[in-house]
Formats: structure tokens, sequence, C-alpha cells
């Protein structure tokens, strides 16, 4: 008969072997499939995975109890001890006949997982920038105004309410239309639920101005999920400028790299935004002032301009009734001239007229026998006319004739 051995002697055996070749403790480099926390104790499974296909090659459990932790430990061991994380643990192997093998840690190497996670954030923005993504989401412009609002959140964080709140009770008065499309923004769900948004928003018949997604503070291991490529993807390819305010004063994830605005807090995101319509409103106050203020100085001008050309027209007017005065009075004085040459001319006409018409009377009385007498070259009309002392002329129709008169003594 072949030689037996019951299966707890074998799993003792497996025990004793394990204990007597691994009594100091080991290094181990691990990735994270399931973690739990209870009462201070951190249960893990841990997995290993061919880096070709992705098989599982090995699993195990492991647990590192409260004791063992250090007081700088407590704030990290939310950032390390998270699904899909690689650590490097100091470990002892400790196998049970019932429970099976499980790793106790002792230790536990923090920058080896953070080294870790800072290289596939680099992975990241380097596929981000290889797809030509990553300034999208930056290149929007905003509106001039944000009133439509698209909010991604969970309507019970605390974030959330801040940033309502401060957006409801700004002292401008500004009014706002938000939609909340419910999502977690941390823990193993958010991933999908923060994409779903997205799209959400992006396939909504709704218009909106901006997509906000707001978080209140936590562990920095709870950004994680606004590192994921395929999150940070969406936020790029979004129809809307995406602003982000995820509560963190000092780490800064992809999401806040690749969104169109990134602020600390959803209380910042708020006053950002009402700061921004502040902005607009102000910017077209001025603008207003300097129309109205251009339109006067138009006027001004213009009305100066009128003066000047009515001062223009009313001299050019002056100077040319003075000039049309001047004319007249030279036309009136050439008319007059004319007048007064063409009265003295018609006046000669007649005189010679009237002597023509008085030689053709004597000619005529001539003819019946009268006779004309002239004295000083002057035709006689009475006695008294006569001058002794010169002849006189005696004018007949056959001829004239000189005599020389005395005076009779008689």
């Amino acid at each position: 008969m072949t030689e037996s051995y019951s299966l707890s002697y074998l799993l003792h055996h497996v025990k004793r072997s394990l204990a007597i070749n691994y009594q100091d403790p080991i290094w181990v480099i691990a990735e994270i499939a399931q973690v739990s926390f209870n009462k201070g104790n951190i249960y893990l499974n841990l997995i290993e995975k061919n880096e070709k296909n992705n098989e599982l090659t090995a699993k195990t459990e492991a647990t590192l109890w409260k004791s063992k932790l250090k007081n700088n430990d407590i704030e990290s061991i939310f950032e390390i001890f998270k699904i899909g994380n690689k650590i490097l643990i100091k470990c002892i192997p400790e196998f049970h006949e019932i429970f099976g093998l499980k790793l106790n840690i002792e230790d536990f190497d923090a920058q080896f997982t953070i080294g870790l996670l800072q290289l596939e954030l680099e992975k990241t923005r380097l596929k981000l920038k290889k797809e030509l993504l990553w300034e999208i989401n930056k290149q929007k412009k905003l509106p001039l105004i944000m009133k439509n609002i698209a909010i991604i959140s969970s309507s019970t964080a605390a974030g959330y309410l801040d940033f309502m709140h401060q957006l409801a009770n700004n002292v401008y008065g500004y009014q706002f239309k938000t939609t909340t499309f419910e999502s977690s923004v941390q823990g193993d769900a958010a991933k999908i639920e923060l994409i779903n948004s997205l799209n959400a928003i992006n396939n909504s018949e709704s218009k909106f101005d901006c997509i906000i997604i707001v978080r209140g503070g936590g562990a920095k291991m709870d950004l994680q999920v606004f590192n994921d490529f395929e999150v940070c993807k969406q936020i790029c390819l979004s129809n809307y400028p995406v602003l982000v305010g995820i509560g963190h004063e000092i780490d800064e994830t992809i999401s806040d790299e690749v969104a169109n605005k990134s602020l600390k807090t959803p209380t910042a995101v708020a006053e950002y935004i009402i700061q921004h319509n502040l902005n607009f409103e102000t910017n077209f106050q001025e603008v207003y002032l300097q129309i109205n203020q251009t339109i006067k100085n138009c006027f001004h001008m213009i009305l100066q301009q009128f003066e000047q050309i009515a001062t223009g027209i009313q001299w050019k007017m002056k100077n040319i009734v003075q000039n049309k005065n001047f004319e007249f009075e030279l036309l009136t004085k050439n008319i007059q001239n004319q007048f007064n040459a063409q009265l003295i001319h018609k006046q000669q006409q007649l005189l010679m007229i009237e002597e023509k018409f008085q030689q053709y009377n004597w000619r005529k009385n001539l003819e019946n026998g009268y006779f004309i007498i002239e004295n000083s070259h002057k035709r006689l009309i009475t006695i008294k006319d006569i001058n002794l002392e010169q002849e006189i002329k005696i004018i007949s129709k056959d001829g004239e004739q000189l005599y020389k008169i005395e005076k009779s003594t008689n």
C-alpha cells in the first residue's frame, strides 16, 4: 500500500516548513484586489497578474493590524490601500490548516505606491496628449454670461451644498438656473457615474453654459478617480467648458489640468462664476458709458460743425448780398449813364429834327413869296431886335443879299 498522509498532517507540515524558511519578514510586491477597513485594521485581497495577457497568476489575503500602524501612516493609508494600487509590503507569511495562507503586514513603503501612481499619472497625461485631447476643453470659450449651469456632484455632499449656497446668496442678486446630475465623486462607483453624468449632459436636449464638477474635502486617495483616463477623456470631449472644484488645496489632478478652469474648492467655483458675470456687467456698463459719451461728443462736434457751417453760410450770404448790392449799384449807374446818354442823343436828334423841320417850313414860306431877315446871325422877329451896327441879311427864294441899315432922322 502506498504511503499516505492525512490532510491535517500535510497542511501542518506546510505550516512548519513555511515558519522555518520565513522566520524574518520579507518584502513583497502585489496588487490590491479588495480592501476593507474595520476597527482600525486593514484586510486585503492581494493578486498578481501576467503583464502580457493580464491573467491572474497569484492570489492571497493579507492583514495590517492597527497595532502595526505608525502615527505618520494614518494620513496615507487611504491613499495607499486602494483597489488597483500596487503595494510594497514587509510581511511574514503564515499558514493555517483551515484558513490557508495569509500575509501579516509589518510595514509598507508608501513611496513605492506613490511613485507607481505618479508613473501612471504621467502615462495618462501622455496618452491624452497623444490622442490630441489635452487642450480641447481648455480652448472652449466661456460664454459672456454663465446662467444655465449643469452640476455633477452628490446632492448631499457638503461641497455641493457650499457651492449652491454661495451661488444663490451672491450680493449682486444674480439668478442662475442649475441642473444637478447625481454622481458619486469618490469611491468605487465614482468613475462610471462621472462618465455617465458627462454623457447625459452632452446628450441632453437642454443647453448649458458650462459644466461644474464639485466635491468636498477628503483623503488624497479619493482624488484618484479624477486621474482616470476615461474620466479625463470625457471632460476633454465635453460640449461645454468644464469647471472643477474638487476640494483639495494642495494636490492637483489630471482633471484639473485638462478642464477649462480649475479652482480649489466648490465655493471658489461659485465665486468665479459670480465674478465672471460681474466682469461682463461692469464691462458692459463701461462700454455703454463710452458709447454714450462718444455719442455726446459726436453730437457736440456735429453741433459745432453745424454752427461753423451756419456762420460760414451767413458770412457767405452777407458777402453775396454785398457783392450783389455793389453789382446792382454798378448796374444802376450803368443803366442811368446809358439812359442819360440815350436821352442826350435823342434830344440832339430832336433838335436836329426840329431844325430840319424849321428849315423845311422856311423853305416853304420862301416859295410862297416871304422873306427871311437875319441880323447878327439871328432871325429877326421884331423891329427892336435889329442891331444897326451890323448888316442885315435878306433871304428870298431866289437867293440872299446883305444890306446896311441907317436910322432915319425924321
